[in-house]
Order: C-alpha cells, then structure tokens, then sequence
C-alpha cells in the first residue's frame, strides 16, 4: 500500500473529531520548509493537521491489514501463511529540524520501522519480539532460508532464521 505517503488525503472518517481543515499544509510544500520555519509558532497549527493525516493513514493501513488477515481467515489460509508487513521509511515532522524523510536526513523517525512476519503455524517457531535491531534487507535471504531455499550469493542482508528459532 501508498497509502501512509505524502500527500497524506486519508478519507474523512479516519480523521480525529478535532480535525481543522483549514489548518491544511500540503505536503510537498513542508518537505521543502528549512529548520526555522518548522519551528514558528505560524506554522504549528499546520503541522499538527499534517500529522493528524498521517496518523489516519495509519489507521486507514491498519483496518486494509485487518481486512487482509480476515480474508485470509475466512479462505483458510491465514495459519499456513507467510507474511511480512514492513514500511520502507519513517517521517519527521520537525523533529531535529528536518521535514519528511529525504535530503540526507537520517535518524531514528526515518529509520526506525515497523517490521512483522508472521509464520506458518506448522513450522512450530513461537511468537516472540526480537530485541537486536535487523535490516529490511534481511527479508530475502530470511524468506529464501526458511523457505529452504539457497541463500543469494551477493546480498546485503543476512538469515535471520535462527534469531528467529532463538537461537
């Protein structure tokens, strides 16, 4: 899904009750804000209504997901799934002085993202929560690994399968 990327036009009834609409910022006008003016007082109230959206365009993520999983139920194939639910990249919202997530910003509202897998449920691996940070870049060789296929010889990422088993 796009959905939980700029221009941030999630349908009305994800927005909070307090939503102003003409507090609206466009998007692309405030990745291109410099550090003083995310900073103004002027600007506050349109930067609240920015991250208002974005936070409904999680929620609206969140219920597709859910809706995913519930097909998935009613189909029969949601115990014997593989599933990974990533996001490519987190936003700033003037945190640090930086809008958006380009133009070299790097730092933990950037990188710091959500990751998830769901495994089959025969393959008898516990849900757990991984504690030492992983890469996106981990996802293939763990998939191809615990799919029992071969590694790819040249990759960025590395097997997770046994952080995985707890090893």
């Amino acid at each position: 899904t796009m959905d939980i990327h700029g221009p941030y036009l999630p349908p009305r009834e994800y927005l909070p009750s307090g939503y102003v609409p003409g507090d609206f910022l466009s998007y692309f006008r405030f990745i291109r804000l410099s550090e003083q003016a995310l900073g103004s007082e002027e600007l506050s109230p349109r930067i609240q209504n920015l991250r208002q959206r974005y936070a409904a365009e999680i929620r609206l993520t969140r219920d597709e997901l859910e809706n995913f999983i519930l097909d998935l139920e009613e189909q029969g194939r949601w115990k014997d799934a593989l599933v990974w639910v990533l996001s490519d990249h987190g936003e700033a919202f003037g945190e640090h002085g930086a809008a958006g997530h380009g133009r070299g910003y790097l730092s933990s509202e950037v990188l710091q993202i959500p990751l998830w897998l769901k495994l089959p449920r025969s393959w008898g691996i516990p849900p757990r929560t991984i504690g030492p940070p992983v890469s996106a870049y981990d996802i293939l060789q763990t998939t191809l690994s615990l799919l029992g296929l071969p590694g790819l010889r040249e990759s960025f990422g590395v097997d997770l399968t046994p952080l995985l088993k707890g090893k």
